[in-house]
């Protein structure tokens, strides 16, 4: 397995991938720097780790592919 088979830019997995991994980075940043209360918490966080599991399920295919 290579790492530079991630790197696909005319594979729609590629960008689904990249979005994901913004998305993810977005709400750590906001876990971080907004003040939230405890369901908003539970909201972002949640979000935030499904879309770093989905980014992180596409990078996996990526690379077997």
């Amino acid at each position: 397995m290579k790492l530079s088979r991630i790197f696909q830019p005319r594979n729609p997995l590629f960008w689904l991938m990249l979005a994901f991994s913004v998305l993810s980075s977005v709400c750590a940043w906001a876990l971080r720097a907004m003040p939230l209360t405890t369901l908003g918490l539970v909201l972002v966080g949640s979000v935030g780790l499904a879309n770093a599991l989905i980014s992180l399920a596409l990078t996996w295919r990526l690379i077997r592919d």
